[in-house]
């Protein structure tokens, strides 16, 4: 296997954590309890912590790295990991600490009774150690408490800065978002489709059709079917709409790309499609491609280099997941 050095050090500005001892007393209570009290009583002393030592964590990093890296680039990368430890901290947990707080107090929550389980998800599979907590909230609005924990030298500590206190289950929103990409129709050209399963596996199409319609999500709407009368099996809604782009480090504006999209609704289901990318110079000094291809070739090689045409396509999918996730929260909300 070849060792990606980024991957890995990517997954280390994750995993930080809590010294918590880890024995038979179901710790990740006590971890979950902990993490709770400094949210509501805004303890960002107790919060900061709650956070692994650097030297704790450079031995993790070390673990993860395993023999695949070589002894001059497990030395320069301790060495970076440990000149930027406070920096890799404040700037993946301030944030999410202030979100926190600024939630915890604004909506009164009382994290005081949560109930805490270990869940099952892919992201933490091959990930030794590391568990999924969900806390069930008893609040009208945000039920969700969710954090990742991990064991590790016999102590329990927080993996990641990713804490929520949601409406949805922020574990099923990033398994469904971890599928959204962009792959290629059958005739070559970009494509983006899937499918949502509601929370409300049993919620009535017609009411997801309603739903969604009065929502922005249908920004460009064209066509639905609460524009007819014939019994169909399933609803559905169409829309076209466009973004502006940009290359160069979005310095230089690349022209805009129309798309359409279309979401075919069952009970508890959105199929969704975007489709028909099109990409127009508009005022940009870009000439136009037409139809994006999925795959980089002559046509657009003219227009654009390799690395700007990946640049436009990287940020159609960073807004369709963008899309995608908005899709299944509105949604979502509507059977609350």
């Amino acid at each position: 296997m070849i060792f990606k050095p980024m991957k890995y050090l990517l997954l280390f500005t994750l995993l930080f954590g809590l010294n918590v001892s880890f024995g038979q007393d179901k710790d990740y209570e006590i971890l979950g309890k902990a993490l709770a009290e400094s949210i509501v009583k805004n303890d960002s002393l107790a919060f900061y912590n709650l956070i692994l030592p650097k030297e704790a964590a450079v031995e993790f990093f070390k673990s993860m790295a395993g023999d695949q890296l070589s002894a001059a680039n497990l030395e320069m990368a301790t060495e970076s990991i440990l000149a930027n430890y406070e920096e890799i901290v404040t700037s993946t947990f301030a944030l999410s600490f202030f979100n926190l707080t600024t939630k915890a107090e604004i909506f009164d929550l009382d994290l005081s009774d949560v109930n805490y389980e270990v869940v099952e998800t892919n992201d933490t599979k091959d990930l030794p150690n590391v568990m999924a907590i969900h806390g069930s909230v008893d609040h009208h609005k945000f039920p969700h408490f969710t954090f990742y924990a991990i064991d590790f030298e016999d102590q329990l500590y927080l993996a990641s800065h990713l804490i929520s206190i949601s409406e949805t289950d922020a574990f099923k929103v990033r398994e469904s978002l971890k599928k959204v990409d962009l792959s290629a129709d059958e005739n070559g050209y970009v494509i983006c489709q899937g499918i949502l399963q509601l929370e409300d596996q049993n919620a009535p199409k017609k009411e997801i059709l309603n739903c969604l319609l009065a929502t922005p999500i249908v920004i460009g709407l064209q066509e639905s079917s609460e524009d007819t009368d014939e019994a169909i099996d399933k609803e559905y809604i169409r829309g076209k709409w466009e973004y502006g782009y940009y290359v160069n480090n979005t310095t230089d504006l690349a022209g805009r790309v129309s798309f359409k999209y279309e979401f075919i609704i069952s009970d508890g289901v959105i199929n969704y499609r975007y489709y028909d990318f099109t990409h127009d110079k508009g005022s940009s000094e870009f000439n136009s491609i037409g139809k994006l291809p999925f795959e980089i070739n002559d046509a657009v090689l003219k227009v654009f280099t390799n690395k700007q045409y990946r640049e436009i396509m990287g940020d159609i999918r960073f807004n369709h997941v963008a899309n995608i996730k908005r899709l299944k929260e509105f949604a979502d909300k509507c059977f609350k």
